[in-house]
């Protein structure tokens, strides 16, 4: 049976950790860590030191001269959006580094929830969890069939697409959830029978599509100032 366990490496990461009610099963660090903690060593039963070459080795850093933690994951648990709050709704975001920095993103323009489709990454998949550089701990993350979620939970949907209207002939946008898709096959059509309102962000280049996560910061830059 899976024990639902993951990995959070580095000195930033682990503070944010600390912070945010996650429970930690064990932590191993360099004994310069723990001389700048030292209530870690009471806290915490599960503790060993390490040299920097062994924690190298134990993770995926190609350096770390800090810490490793192995930590228990939080429950997939129902998200209920309040009425005056933007979300993020990402559909088939398959790039673990991408979901990274959608997190970091989203984190920086306040937003506190993600409604995620069942195929995209793994909030807990490592690279997910390094490149949001400790907003994993802030931004909370569901999982779940969009269409059922969004059935259930009608609000005003901001659908990321080519065909829609552009994103700067919008003065103001109510609370709701700004959609972000695939970005070779972009949104799916779960939305097509809510109301919602394409949008698209406007360029004059050639170029096919923009990463996600470039995306990701210009709606919500746009959308929420």
């Amino acid at each position: 049976m899976s024990e639902l366990l993951f990995l959070v490496q580095g000195e930033k990461s682990f503070d944010e950790l600390t912070k945010a009610g996650f429970e930690i099963q064990y932590i191993v660090g360099t004994s310069e860590f723990f001389e700048l903690r030292p209530f870690l060593l009471n806290k915490y039963t599960g503790v060993y030191l390490s040299t920097e070459k062994e924690l190298s080795s134990l993770g995926s850093f190609s350096s770390n001269n800090a810490v490793i933690a192995v930590v228990k994951q939080k429950k997939n648990a129902e998200i209920i959006p309040k009425p005056d709050e933007f979300i993020l709704v990402l559909d088939d975001i398959r790039d673990p580094g991408n979901l990274g920095t959608i997190l970091r993103t989203a984190d920086w323009f306040g937003i506190r929830t993600i409604i995620a489709s069942e195929t995209t990454a793994d909030l807990y998949n490592p690279k997910v969890i390094n490149a949001s550089m400790g907003s994993f701990t802030r931004v909370t993350v569901y999982y779940t069939s969009l269409s059922d979620y969004f059935t259930k939970h009608p609000m005003p949907l901001y659908v990321s697409d080519l065909e829609g209207q552009n994103l700067h002939s919008t003065d103001q946008f109510a609370p709701g959830a700004i959609v972000l898709g695939n970005e070779s096959k972009g949104v799916g059509d779960w939305w097509k029978a809510l109301p919602a309102h394409k949008i698209r962000i406007p360029g004059g280049s050639s170029t096919e599509s923009l990463n996600v996560g470039v995306s990701c910061g210009i709606l919500l830059d746009r959308i929420i100032h």
